[in-house]
């Protein structure tokens, strides 16, 4: 039953799952991306052209990044940020929040949004159809992304729409000089 075998009685503890990480700077920042394919076009524009700020990246692998956040202790430099960026649907937007928790109970930092991707995304994605979540589900979700966007995600979810992060790649990280404007998110 619940609670007869704990981590003492067993004599272990438990062991965060890991994150798939990459040093692109000497920053204390770092940034979790839910896609490999988006990782790849992310990490490959901050490797070409530093932000001083950001100094790994990290895919988040969907979901699982609420678990394995954890991880972030044990990285090879002290974290003083972490950056989350993901589609815009509902799954994409509990993790981060899942993730806050779980840093929260680890003593790290908490989990924030890479405002700027999401602009981007914004401003470049092409929305496809989901499943339409109620306003007041929708408003939770979208809670978690700053003004003056927060009520642009909204609507996404309310209309049955959503935004895959994919939409922003790497000519587009280029053009909009994404590794100038990252560091200060």
């Amino acid at each position: 039953g619940d609670g007869r075998l704990t981590w003492d009685v067993l004599a272990c503890a438990p062991v965060p799952p890991p994150l798939v990480w990459s040093s692109v700077g000497p920053g204390s920042w770092l940034l979790v991306i839910s896609g490999h394919e988006t990782f790849a076009s992310i990490r490959r524009t901050l490797v070409e052209a530093p932000v001083t700020a950001i100094g790994l990246v990290a895919h988040g692998a969907g979901t699982y990044f609420a678990s394995a956040v954890s991880f972030a202790g044990t990285l090879d430099r002290s974290v003083e940020r972490i950056l989350y960026y993901g589609n815009l649907d509902a799954d994409d937007l509990r993790t981060p929040r899942a993730a806050a928790r779980n840093a929260r109970l680890e003593g790290l930092p908490p989990v924030e949004p890479a405002t700027v991707l999401y602009e981007i995304l914004l401003r470049y994605g092409h929305p496809s159809a989901t499943t339409p979540l109620p306003l007041t589900e929708a408003r939770v979700l979208a809670d978690w992304i700053p003004e003056p966007i927060r009520a642009d995600v909204s609507g996404l979810l309310v209309g049955g729409l959503r935004l895959a992060q994919e939409w922003v790649g790497y000519e587009t990280l280029v053009s909009e000089e994404v590794w100038r404007r990252l560091g200060q998110t």
